[in-house]
């Protein structure tokens, strides 16, 4: 599996921020569509096809027991990656819709995140993510798919409109480190 980490080390720091834009607005529409539940994920990128100028953005989900505490779900996390040659698409039980828009798999890994129900009756979801040029997103949406809080670690531009990049307190926590734990592993 191929990764991004080579041609987002080498954006310029406006690209950079406009990159981090186009995966935080990936995130809000995939938190808007996807029915909350509680999983983890992995962001790819497919570049254009032939002739084209337009890429995609697709997450699969990886399966994991939340339950479990942080070294036993980190644990089985990353033996499934192992199990699937360390692709995510391939772990046993991800979903599989990522091959109506990736049948031939050309597309490079971009991060690792998780997805997380609210039991808020007003919230719909929180999601959190490291990119493979370390970038940290926490995003928290309301039932009606709005952003009611959306922190990066870097700077990131959406729109036009600049988003400081925030001290993401959540980084020490376990989710953190479960995704980052996968990330590093898959980068």
């Amino acid at each position: 599996m191929k990764t991004l980490t080579a041609q987002l080390a080498a954006f310029d720091e406006q690209k950079a921020a406009r990159f981090r834009g186009i995966v935080l607005r990936q995130l809000i529409r995939a938190g808007c569509e996807a029915p909350a539940t509680t999983s983890l994920l992995h962001l790819f990128l497919l570049p254009p096809a032939e002739g084209s100028s337009r890429f995609a953005i697709y997450e699969t989900s990886q399966p994991a027991d939340f339950s479990l505490e942080l070294p036993e779900l980190t644990r089985t996390a990353v033996e499934a990656l192992k199990a699937a040659d360390l692709d995510p698409r391939r772990t046993e039980g991800a979903d599989q819709s990522w091959r109506e828009v990736d049948a031939d798999e050309d597309a490079l890994y971009l991060g690792t995140g998780a997805r997380f129900a609210s039991s808020n009756p007003e919230l719909n979801c929180t999601t959190i993510a490291r990119l493979v040029d370390e970038t940290a997103l926490y995003l928290t949406q309301t039932t009606d798919g709005q952003p009611l809080l959306a922190q990066v670690s870097n700077p990131c531009l959406i729109n036009d409109e600049k988003l400081p990049a925030a001290e993401i307190a959540e980084l020490d926590a376990p989710p953190f480190q479960l995704i980052d734990t996968l990330e590093q592993c898959l980068r």
